[in-house]
């Protein structure tokens, strides 16, 4: 845990969570850093999940380079979405498409903000030990 960045989330609240409302109750400041209340990116995504989003006619637009490319993706099962994979997925169709809508619905999933800084799950002693540092 790095709790120097922990200290600066908890004394800065830049996402507005209200942790100086819950001075003092390490245990609630946790509670809020760890619900399930943002949208992160996802760090898989399934080919079921990928051609569930493909508009047909969207698809026969693509160029063949372009089919080749998303062909990787649907034949191998869970792929990871780095921010660069994400963005070459939802490059291949345009602003505005259906199937670009859908692909960024599906790379996204609910999350922390906990997560969303790489903290992992934190507890009312991350806390503690944060404020204390």
């Amino acid at each position: 845990m790095d709790l120097v960045a922990l200290k600066t989330e908890l004394t800065t609240d830049p996402a507005a969570l209200g942790y100086a409302a819950e001075a003092g109750d390490h245990l609630a400041i946790a509670a809020l850093l760890n619900r399930q209340q943002r949208t992160i990116d996802a760090e898989l995504l399934s080919s079921g999940s990928l051609v569930s989003c493909i508009d047909r006619v969207e698809f026969a637009a693509l160029s063949a380079a372009d089919k080749q490319y998303l062909n990787l993706f649907v034949t191998a099962g869970d792929a990871p979405m780095s921010a660069n994979v994400r963005q070459a997925l939802r490059a291949l169709f345009p602003v505005g498409s259906e199937t670009r809508r859908q692909i960024n619905r599906a790379t996204r999933r609910a999350g922390s903000r906990a997560e969303e800084l790489g903290f992992g799950p934190v507890t009312e002693s991350d806390i503690a030990d944060a404020l204390r540092s």
